[in-house]
């Protein structure tokens, strides 16, 4: 089926939630394509900006679109990358290389509200807090913490495999798989990540 045919190089297409999938993106090509659901057909929607999330390094090769959802009126697409550094991920020297970035959908472009990057052995969660319509160093950075029930987190938060939820939660197939659940929108709007809700889908029997 097209989810799996229109991938580049076998990948897999991202889906929209946003628009109860009629809608699917394929980030590599950077395309989205229209489902019709009456006469089984599709056409081609539009070559969307990734120019905010790609800026142009190296390292953004390794940033994953997985898809987007709505909440508030606003739609949102989903990027993620494994650390740098560490299997699947860019190299160890680009230090500012984000792994979760969260955009508002503005017609066809992503604008940036949210990031999370590995600096000095924590993750540290940006938002655009001065709205120029991108999260750089300029946008104070708040470490995220311990992880559900005190626990460390991860140094790799998002493996190879991910994949998006309906509700913007984040499931991620490493070993042990983990769901970053989504907790709804902050006062201003941006959608919240907490690092206490990044949690373990596995029995705790997983390691023996």
């Amino acid at each position: 089926n097209l989810w799996h045919t229109s991938g580049i190089f076998g990948n897999r297409v991202s889906p929209s939630f946003a628009t109860q999938n009629r809608r699917f993106h394929e980030p590599s090509s950077g395309f989205t394509y229209l489902l019709n659901e009456k006469d089984g057909t599709w056409k081609t929607e539009a070559l969307w900006d990734y120019s905010a999330i790609r800026v142009g390094r190296q390292a953004d090769r390794s940033i994953q679109m997985l898809g987007d959802f709505s909440d508030g009126g606003k739609t949102f697409g989903v990027f993620i990358s494994p650390t740098p550094g560490l299997p699947f991920g860019p190299t160890a020297d680009t230090a500012d290389h984000p792994v979760l970035i969260v955009a508002r959908v503005d017609g066809f472009k992503f604008t940036p509200l949210v990031t999370v990057t590995r600096e000095n052995n924590q993750f540290v969660q940006r938002v655009d807090t001065n709205g120029d319509g991108a999260v750089t160093k300029d946008d104070a950075g708040v470490p995220l913490g311990a992880g559900a029930n005190g626990q460390p987190l991860p140094q790799n938060l998002f493996n190879r495999f991910n994949d998006l939820q309906e509700d913007g939660s984040i499931m991620t197939m490493s070993g042990p798989p983990f769901l970053w659940k989504r907790t709804g929108l902050d006062a201003k709007g941006v959608p919240v990540y907490e690092a206490k809700n990044y949690v373990c889908l596995s029995p705790k029997t997983w390691d023996t």
